[in-house]
């Protein structure tokens, strides 16, 4: 179990699911894929990510993706296109949870989301 806190102080809690491995702009890439435990999203695949553009030509406190679990597979696609801000990133009424320290990437995913001010 790993616990996350969130935007509003709270924590919320997940299951550890995987890790997805990639290279991306020459940078070897590990990620924490994280299973809902509680709520209506409960069994869902999550993954909570931050990278070098964060803060500057993205939201500050990264970004999702919501991904599907597929019985039997030993690989997963991660298409950055869909990655999305919080919902915390419009309102202060939600509470959302900050990505894992290893998920903060050292390189920039430069496609999805971007900051919604501009």
């Amino acid at each position: 179990m790993l616990v996350l806190a969130t935007s509003d102080g709270q924590e919320k809690k997940y299951l550890e699911y995987a890790h997805a491995e990639f290279e991306l702009n020459n940078t070897v890439c590990r990620l924490l894929i994280l299973e809902i435990v509680d709520g209506d999203y409960r069994g869902t695949l999550f993954l909570a990510f931050a990278d070098s553009t964060s803060a500057n030509e993205t939201y500050g406190a990264g970004r999702y993706l919501d991904l599907k679990k597929t019985p039997g597979a030993s690989s997963i696609t991660l298409d950055f296109n869909n990655a999305y801000n919080p919902y915390c990133a419009y309102s202060d009424n939600f509470s959302c949870p900050f990505p894992p320290k290893e998920n903060v990437l050292k390189t920039a995913v430069r496609a999805g989301e971007k900051k919604y001010h501009e």
